[in-house]
């Protein structure tokens, strides 16, 4: 049996006295997208530092491709792509994309990169005239052009305007597409939503949901009805506010009770019934209201 791309088998962590993972258990499987969530201090980013090997786990392991993280097999195997770059500030984005490339066997095409990425204007300057966003572009770049079998990036596109993000969007898509496999934290829960084929919800340090997109929001069972009223509805529906004048929202485990008993009341127009949005799913996973 082929080894997963990435494993974490049974990883705890603490710093000091505060455990940060507990009994971490996931895979990222050859050829698979998975997204890592959960809110601050969930252990997201204590996951990728032990996954690339800047961390030892206190027990447990993590594995890539069969080989321990953080082993010179392991390193071999990897691009990885930091939530803070950190570059000399009179180096040029040029300069550090050949110094990857320098690093594997069979290195990306730079120029063909760079075009993917929209990032010929600006390789030729030093690092401390690129915005943040250049900057972290850059970062993309010198994990990708390394054409390595898996990618780990701890959220990739913070500070990226929308153009930006676009590009890396489509990038980790090709790249996906010719069976590389992925492992990525964020904040954006559309991103996760729109990339991820495996999502890992993380709460507490353990792993809260796991699952594709789809998943997670059948598995969980709401559905949400929304619909106009200019009269209150009765308490029973349990609705809240939709933000608009006059539309109401009820999140419901029975929504064919809820829809009956709304369509009895009489008083609604405009009803519709769909799957919660992942946000919402994820928002009531770690405990807070959607």
């Amino acid at each position: 049996m082929n080894p997963a791309a990435l494993a974490f088998s049974d990883v705890s962590k603490s710093f000091d006295a505060k455990k940060v993972l507990a009994n971490l258990d996931f895979i990222v499987s050859k050829g698979e997208f998975t997204v890592v969530l959960g809110p601050n201090g969930a252990g997201k980013s204590t996951s990728i530092s032990l996954a690339n090997g800047l961390l030892r786990p206190d027990s447990g392991t993590i594995k890539i491709f069969g080989h321990l993280a953080g082993s010179m097999e392991a390193r071999r195997s990897m691009g990885y792509v930091p939530q803070e770059p950190a570059f000399p500030a009179h180096v040029r984005g040029i300069d550090l994309l050949h110094f990857s490339a320098a690093h594997s066997v069979k290195p990306r095409d730079i120029r063909a990169l760079s075009l993917d990425l929209e990032m010929d204007r600006f390789l030729n300057l030093p690092v401390r005239h690129l915005s943040g966003g250049q900057r972290r572009l850059v970062s993309v770049a010198c994990a990708f052009v390394l054409d390595l079998p898996l990618v780990i990036l701890d959220e990739p596109t913070t500070g990226l305007d929308v153009e930006m993000r676009q590009r890396v969007w489509h990038l980790l898509g090709a790249y996906r597409a010719k069976g590389g496999s992925i492992l990525m934290t964020t904040h954006y829960l559309a991103e996760a939503e729109a990339l991820a084929s495996n999502i890992v919800v993380l709460a507490a340090g353990r792993v809260a949901q796991q699952g594709s997109p789809a998943e997670i929001k059948r598995r969980y069972g709401y559905k949400r009805i929304l619909f106009t009223s200019e009269v209150v509805p009765p308490p029973t529906l349990g609705a809240v506010s939709g933000g608009e004048h006059g539309r109401w929202l009820v999140d419901s485990r029975e929504p064919d009770a809820a829809l009956n008993q709304l369509l009895n009341w009489g008083k609604a127009t405009d009803i519709d019934v769909a799957p919660l949005a992942l946000e919402d799913v994820f928002l009531r996973l770690i405990g807070r209201p959607g």
